[in-house]
């Protein structure tokens, strides 16, 4: 009975190996940064000589987006995100504009690399090897990928530097990405307080 209890154990302890002999987690970090809103408000006097807006644009810079995947972690397909704008109060920022989820496609690569003449390959994922080793890798989406903010939140940023309050020049954004590991299990990334920079220039003219 010891020696039959014995090989069942070793066969459960095979079942569980996978790459490099423990069942692999998802272990991975997501980083967002470099986010910003640049606003113009252009001033001009109307025929009964008060300063009214007459121009109101923004350019929007989306943010740069990278996934760690420790070593010996799952990768995955992220698929959507889900964001959430906050005013320096930590308030949810724009009411219900503030707060939107939408696809968003990337492979996250996982924390393994072939081995060539003892040299990780960090270049290309780790397809076809015979014994990869665990190392941290890091996916840097393609930026067309990377539409994390919305038009009508810097809409909204416009439109308070153009107001009596002023700019809210420290918005920040909870971002929890959604993805499916290479197991088919859906996991959950998430990334805190980003900063989203708010810059206005101002100008005035007057009209002829």
């Amino acid at each position: 009975m010891r020696k039959a209890s014995t090989i069942l154990a070793l066969a459960l302890g095979l079942t569980a190996c996978g790459q490099g002999g423990l069942e692999p987690g998802f272990n991975v970090v997501g980083g967002v940064n470099g986010a910003k809103i640049d606003v113009e408000v252009i001033y001009a006097r109307d025929a009964s000589g008060n300063l009214i807006v007459k121009e109101n644009n923004f350019v929007l810079q989306q943010p740069s987006v990278s996934f760690v995947a420790q070593a010996g972690s799952l990768g995955g397909t992220v698929h959507s995100a889900t964001v959430t704008m906050k005013d320096s109060s930590g308030n949810l920022y724009g009411d219900q504009a503030g707060k939107y989820s939408q696809s968003f496609t990337a492979n996250i690569i996982p924390g393994w690399a072939c081995v060539t003449d003892d040299v990780p390959d960090l270049e290309s994922p780790p397809v076809g090897c015979t014994n990869p080793v665990a190392v941290q890798r890091v996916t840097t989406p393609d930026p067309k990928n990377s539409q994390l903010i919305s038009p009508q939140v810097a809409q909204q940023a416009a439109a308070d530097c153009a107001s009596a309050f002023g700019c809210v020049t420290n918005l920040k954004a909870d971002i929890l990405f959604g993805v499916r590991d290479n197991r088919g299990t859906e996991r959950t990334v998430a990334v805190n307080n980003v900063p989203v920079s708010v810059y206005a220039n101002y100008k005035s003219e007057e009209t002829p």
